[in-house]
């Protein structure tokens, strides 16, 4: 017996060691050692990967290793399937499921193959020759003469709003190609194309291998030049004009031929017109930079100039363009606006071109008036104006979600100039969001609502969405929110020890302002309640006194909301069918009176615990009912007790003799078969050559049937 009250070395670890009748001793426990048993000793045979916790254990020092003895790896990173071309990643959920991350340049589920890169193309104006890197390393280092049996494909697409599609859903495919080089045809001229190259390899489980995107214009007639200043004296006029490279149609600047265009404006100019001008004087560009000089004009009047470029595969012009001699300013054009909510923000091109006046005396106007109250087709007098030289003007006050027209004019002593009348809309709030589904677990909701379609002039990926939310037990909580997102769905906790109500909405915010969806309600699940046993049976003749503890987990429940019940029948064994149960009411108290029992017998007993999710059911637990006790007899005389007992062994002996007559004659009869005399007849007829009877057999007759 050891010595409790023994007192052991100082620093022995009271978990780990003891002294037993040893004052001043520390013996250590199993699995632990050191001068005070703080030092843990592993399991027998947990591998290094392994390390001891609680004594004798063997706990893995991570995820990437298993087994009773961490001696199994569950990393397949750890072989590097990914080679010298990737980096492999998994995500610890087993031993197979890796990742390769490739470099660029390489491909594959291993990073085994090269990318099918374009490294070369030659344009005309319908085709393309393309031709791209094998993915066989080897073969593109030339170390092997034989590619791995590979098919290629070619998608292409003409590039609009100068965006790639990288999805590639309307993309035109080729078919499969088995070299790597190949000659797309029937393409447009002067279209810039997306090109790619896929691979995919000839195998049992087929690799895709996918290229990078290129960029490619097909050559055709140039674009149309821009005539970008204008200056004027009286009798001459200088400006530039420019072509961007992409506007060369495939061509070099040197091969094309630029030509001056102009004329004086006469009455029902169109000038929108970009046919052929007969009327108009030509001037030979005297070289190719876009600076020009006309000579010898007419003052104070209003010119046409244009610039005409021509190349091998057509020819283009530019917009025609005003130049007026010593007159009102050149208008300018409204080059940006940005509106929000309540403001905009307009730009404009500052003029180079003041009517033969500096430059310094142009002073610039902003008009703007909502839609309807404007009239763009001359000088706006129902307009607000405001009066900036920088080229910028910031329009405050405004009314959301409203369409405005606005216009710059140019002013100098000899006049004004409008620019384009532009239509801007300011920016309103966002759609609203709607609710689809909402799902719930034992403490927390799902939301998933339908993103806007509308975002008041805003791009859909300028709204951002969160939650609101309002847990309800017996009386409101406060309102909560959760962070912004931009996705569609939010998952969130409602912090409460039992089932919640909630009511819930989403609400959608862009810069403007925010929008509040319907609200929706739901309730937060709970679980099953402990399961609860009987403590206690008591039975008599007829009645059985049972109790119970009370549960101490109701699911999330208060406990104040389970409810018991008892489920009782005859003795059947051990089975825990309870189709034959008899159940009781439910109440909350712990402890039930059960009447109207059949004495000595055997009964079954157990306990069902409920909450508002469901029910938990306790473990059966059996007793037997007293028997009935007997009315108490006078006494008598020895003669009298003994007659009484011959009496009853009488009696019971009867009783035994007519239950053994009545089952002799229950199955007995059924083993007799009667036959009655019209069959006995029968049966001894000539033509019957056996009367086929047996000492079973009963022939029944009746007087008169003795006496024929």
């Amino acid at each position: 017996m050891l010595n409790t009250t023994a007192i052991c070395a100082p620093g022995c670890d009271k978990n780990h060691g003891y002294c037993e009748n040893q004052p001043g001793v520390c013996k250590c426990h199993d699995y632990w050692r050191g001068p005070n048993c703080t030092q843990c000793v592993k399991l027998p045979g947990c591998s290094v990967n392994g390390r001891c916790v609680k004594g004798g254990d063997c706990v893995c020092k991570d995820s990437t290793w298993g087994g009773s003895k961490c001696d199994i790896d569950l990393n397949p990173c750890r072989s590097q399937p990914c080679g010298n071309h990737g980096n492999c990643s998994y995500d610890g959920s087993n031993r197979v499921t890796y990742k390769c991350t490739c470099i660029s340049s390489f491909g594959g589920d291993r990073c085994q193959y090269l990318r099918p890169i374009i490294l070369s193309y030659q344009i005309t104006f319908d085709t393309v020759q393309l031709e791209w890197t094998d993915i066989n390393p080897n073969v593109s280092m030339g170390i092997v003469d034989q590619p791995t049996s590979t098919t290629y494909y070619v998608q292409y697409l003409p590039i609009t709003n100068g965006k790639l599609d990288v999805q590639c859903s309307s993309c035109i495919s080729t078919y499969g190609i088995q070299q790597t080089r190949y000659l797309v045809t029937k393409l447009l001229d002067n279209t810039r194309y997306q090109f790619k190259v896929i691979a995919v390899t000839n195998s049992s489980d087929p690799i895709a291998i996918e290229g990078e995107w290129i960029q490619v214009t097909t050559k055709g007639p140039p674009g149309a030049p821009e005539i970008i200043r204008l200056t004027t004296q009286q009798d001459q006029a200088h400006f530039k004009w420019s072509l961007s490279p992409e506007s060369t149609g495939g061509y070099s600047i040197d091969q094309l031929q630029f030509q001056i265009q102009y004329q004086i404006v006469p009455p029902l100019f169109n000038w929108d017109d970009r046919g052929s001008c007969q009327r108009c004087k030509l001037v030979a560009s005297a070289r190719n930079n876009g600076d020009e000089e006309l000579q010898n004009l007419k003052a104070n009047t209003t010119y046409a100039v244009r610039i005409v470029v021509t190349s091998p595969a057509g020819h283009n012009v530019s917009d025609w363009k005003i130049v007026i001699t010593k007159a009102v300013p050149d208008p300018t054009q409204i080059i940006g606006i940005t509106t929000t909510g309540q403001s905009a923000v307009v730009s404009w091109n500052l003029i180079r071109y003041n009517g033969g006046y500096p430059l310094n005396n142009v002073q610039y106007i902003l008009y703007y008036a909502a839609q309807n109250a404007a009239n763009i087709n001359m000088t706006c007098t129902n307009c607000t104006q405001i009066a900036n030289a920088t080229g910028t003007a910031v329009i405050a006050n405004l009314q959301s979600n409203t369409i405005y027209n606005v216009s710059v004019a140019t002013k100098n002593p000899a006049g004004t100039s409008f620019s384009t009348w532009k239509t801007m809309k300011t920016k309103g709030l966002p759609g609203l969001p709607v609710i689809f589904n909402i799902t719930v677990n034992i403490n927390t909701v799902t939301v998933h609502w339908s993103p806007i379609q509308e975002n008041g002039g805003y791009a859909l990926s300028n709204v951002v969405y969160y939650v609101e939310y309002i847990a309800i037990e017996n009386e409101p909580i406060a309102s909560n929110r959760t962070a912004n997102t931009s996705q569609t769905f939010m998952t969130f906790t409602i912090h409460r020890d039992a089932a919640t109500s909630f009511v819930v909405r989403v609400v959608s915010v862009n810069p403007t302002g925010i929008k509040l969806g319907d609200y929706k309600h739901g309730q937060v699940r709970g679980l099953l309640p402990a399961k609860c046993n009987l403590a206690s049976i008591t039975l008599t003749n007829t009645t059985a006194s049972l109790s119970w503890d009370p549960v101490t987990y109701n699911g999330k429940y208060l406990l104040s909301e389970v409810k018991y019940y008892i489920q009782y029948k005859l003795f059947d064994g051990e089975s825990e069918d309870c189709q034959l149960c008899t159940n009781t009411s439910k109440i909350a108290n712990i402890f039930m009176e059960i009447t109207q029992l059949i004495p000595d017998t055997f009964y079954r007993f157990r306990v069902v615990a409920v909450n508002p999710y469901g029910f938990s059911l306790g473990s059966f637990a059996r007793g037997r009912t007293e028997r009935n006790l007997q009315s108490p007899q006078p006494a008598t005389s020895k003669t009298g007790m003994y007659i009484g007992i011959a009496v009853g062994a009488i009696a019971f002996s009867i009783v035994i003799a007519v239950g053994a007559y009545l089952l002799y004659r229950r199955y007995h009869s059924k083993a007799m078969r009667s036959i009655s005399v019209q069959r006995l007849r029968n049966l001894m007829s000539p033509s019957v050559s056996d009367l086929d009877l047996d000492s079973r057999d009963t022939i029944t007759l009746t007087s008169a049937e003795m006496t024929t």
